[in-house]
Order: C-alpha cells, then sequence, then structure tokens
C-alpha cells in the first residue's frame, strides 16, 4: 500500500504515562557517559527525554503504514523545566512532517 502522507500528518498519539527512576536515570547517564557528578544531581540529562517518549508514538499499523518501513529522521521534545532524575509524566506526540522516499526508502 502506498504511503498516503495526508492520513499521517498532524496524527496525535497521547496522552501515554511514563515513569522512570533514579536506576534508569543513571543508566542513561553510563551509557551516553555523562556519570560525572550525576548521583549528586537534581536533574537528568535533557536527552534522556526522548528515550522515555519511545511509547508515545503514534501506532502506524492501524493506518495501514508498516512500522519496519518507516525512517525516524527526526524529533524535538519540549521541556517546561529541567528533567528530574525520578518522576511520572504524560507523553503525547503528532506526526509534524511526513516524506515518501519511493521505493527507495
Amino acid at each position: 500500500m502506498p504511503l498516503d502522507p495526508a492520513r499521517l500528518l498532524g496524527r496525535r498519539h497521547g496522552p501515554v504515562p511514563i515513569r522512570w527512576s533514579a536506576d534508569d536515570t543513571l543508566r542513561y547517564a553510563e551509557a551516553v557517559g555523562c556519570t560525572d557528578g550525576i548521583r549528586a544531581a537534581p536533574n537528568a540529562p535533557p536527552a534522556f527525554a526522548a528515550t522515555l517518549t519511545r511509547h508515545a508514538r503514534p501506532p502506524f499499523a492501524p493506518l495501514g503504514v508498516d512500522p519496519r518501513r518507516v525512517l525516524h529522521l527526526s524529533q524535538s521534545i519540549d521541556l517546561p523545566a529541567p528533567l528530574p532524575v525520578a518522576a511520572a509524566a504524560l507523553g503525547t506526540s503528532e506526526v509534524a512532517a511526513v516524506s515518501d522516499a519511493g521505493r527507495r526508502g
């Protein structure tokens, strides 16, 4: 089935509950090499938010899109305040742009 950008553009999903612990934050910090002072830090590294939003992306299968053929090019996250080391939040997402690379992509 060909990709229909009109069916995807503006598609929203959520809110989805998201929880993370101090251990989750520490594991992320260790993985990216920023552990200096992380145990005493009041905030998580801002890029950690990108890993927390993985369940907030819209489901593509009900729209007839094979998720194995979708290439995620970029994302942005709006944080109203520094990200706490441990907390709970609600995540939402929206498809802001759609490009069809045709048979190559």
